[in-house]
């Protein structure tokens, strides 16, 4: 099996062991079967940390953009 990386905690491990996702239309998309064509990332399959800071990783990297919610002080009502 191919070794790759995690990109939250940067462990290297075999495919299996880590989980795949892809950056489509600025959305993350898990791909559990590794069948779409697209560059994809890794990161820790049983790991709750890796998973809880992949959005802010991908943010952060300018890959993924941020919405703000209403509840964030986003409101668009003109004034």
């Amino acid at each position: 099996m191919n070794n790759r990386t995690c990109v939250i905690c940067k462990k290297k491990a075999q495919t299996i062991s880590l989980c795949r996702f892809v950056l489509l239309d600025e959305e993350i998309v898990f791909d559990l079967k590794h069948k779409i064509h697209s560059y994809g990332y890794y990161f820790c399959k049983d790991s709750f940390d890796c998973l809880n800071r992949l959005p802010k990783w991908a943010t952060k990297k300018k890959k993924l953009r941020y919405i703000k919610s209403d509840f964030e002080g986003n409101n668009d009502n003109g004034s």
